[in-house]
């Protein structure tokens, strides 16, 4: 989490979308949602900042699942594809920050939501905009080998040894 220079607390720029959005990738939706809640209350146990709310926790997990609903590797065709997909992704997750943020706040700290949702507005606006610039070509560049070691071909399937093969094999 990252600290703007006077500015109050709620306008922090919190760097941990980027695993989310690797997970989100590499390992879709699911995966993506478990990332970003243990992300979360991981970050809450290490580096505490007030009581743990799991309001949080259910925003990175809604934010993994829905980059990883956008995102996932099976479903990108091309490089335009993945830009296209990945802003969609960012901008549904720009809501998210915004609105259910806003109103964790209005309900743990009692700010007022309106306040908070236009502050927030521009903070989460600078780091999304951020995040794509960074997570475009680490996507890019992570596209080739996540497919190399994660995609089997049927020639490679037919060269692992069944069950039955090596119980006889053993046998003689």
């Amino acid at each position: 989490m990252v600290g703007i220079p006077g500015a109050p607390a709620i306008a922090n720029l919190n760097f941990a979308i980027l695993a989310i959005i690797v997970a989100a990738f590499i390992m879709g939706p699911w995966w993506a949602a478990i990332v970003g809640g243990l992300g979360d209350m991981l970050g809450a146990l290490l580096w505490p900042f007030g009581p743990y709310f799991p309001g949080f926790t259910l925003n990175f997990a809604l934010i993994g699942f829905i980059l990883g609903m956008f995102i996932y590797r099976k479903r990108i065709k091309g490089w335009a594809s993945l830009a296209w997909r990945l802003a969609v992704g960012l901008l549904l997750s720009y809501l998210v920050l915004i609105g259910l943020h806003s109103l964790w706040m209005f309900t743990q700290r009692g700010l007022s939501f309106i306040p908070v949702a236009l502050f927030r507005a521009w903070t989460v606006a600078i780091l999304l905009i951020i995040i794509y610039v960074i997570t475009l070509p680490l996507l890019k560049f992570l596209k080739s080998p996540v497919e190399r070691f994660l995609t089997i071909d049927d020639e490679q399937l037919d060269d692992i040894p069944q069950t039955n093969e090596v119980v006889q094999n053993d046998k003689n």
